[in-house]
């Protein structure tokens, strides 16, 4: 399944805040005025915000790279026609 294995990474991506990405605008400012405010709050932010991105690798490594444990699970489609779509609409 790379097509669904190549979205769900984006959405991965996206949800650690990575630059260029929807998330980082808004992680950045909330650890920037979390640091102005109480600087070890904003640490322990950031060190929250850097263990749940080792979570979402770990967790899509395992999915998309692990070995398959169900049987019925061997035979999986890809994207279907209705996901090319929403992907289509979504990046426009």
């Amino acid at each position: 399944m790379p097509r669904l294995a190549a979205f769900f990474l984006f959405v991965v991506l996206s949800s650690m805040g990575l630059p260029m990405l929807n998330g980082f605008v808004g992680e950045y400012l909330i650890l920037l005025g979390t640091y102005q405010v109480h600087w070890t709050l904003g640490g322990l932010g950031r060190d929250g915000r850097d263990s749940l991105r080792v979570l979402y690798l770990w967790s899509y490594q395992r999915v998309f790279f692990g070995d398959v444990t169900q049987p019925e699970n061997r035979e999986l489609p890809d994207v279907t026609t209705r996901e090319k779509w929403i992907w289509r609409r979504w990046r426009s």
